[in-house]
């Protein structure tokens, strides 16, 4: 079995990517025929839409930051040898197969420009997924703290 599996590893990845596909699909499909069938929660379905849309934007655009660190040591202002010297020193990269995303697209050795930049996109998608955590956790609770007091003092 275990020989099976391993000769197939890539049918069964492509099996499940086209099942993920064909799931989102249906569900799309199906939200968009429930919200032009019921026209009262397609406006409460949209606006959580937009609300959730918004604190996303939030979180990106104002929130969170660009930074260039990398095990404490700001890249963005190092020179390109020192920059993958230390990389080096700190066993962060030793062949390009090592860390791809860091120092490597493929076989070509990305230049500081680009080892930057790729580091300040992930360092923006990173801040923004954490500040929108926050920001829906403050609105659950928030809203949950808010539902309940009133019924604490009418019982």
């Amino acid at each position: 079995m275990e020989e099976f599996i391993k000769n197939n590893i890539d049918v069964f990845y492509w099996i499940t990517i086209i099942m993920l596909v064909v799931a989102t699909i249906i569900i799309i499909l199906f939200s968009i025929i429930q919200i032009t069938n019921n026209k009262k929660s397609s406006a409460k379905t949209l606006f959580t839409g937009g609300g959730l849309l918004v604190v996303l934007m939030l979180s990106y655009f104002v929130l969170s930051s660009d930074i260039t660190y990398v095990a404490g040591i700001d890249i963005s202002k190092m020179d390109e040898p020192t920059m993958f010297e230390t990389a080096n020193k700190l066993n962060i990269v030793d062949e390009c197969e090592d860390i791809p995303s860091l120092c490597c697209d493929g076989d070509k050795v990305l230049s500081r420009e680009e080892v930057i930049d790729e580091i300040k996109g992930t360092s923006k998608m990173v801040g923004m997924g954490i500040w929108s955590f926050y920001i829906l956790s403050i609105i659950a609770v928030g809203s949950i703290v808010i539902t309940e007091i009133p019924k604490k003092f009418r019982a």
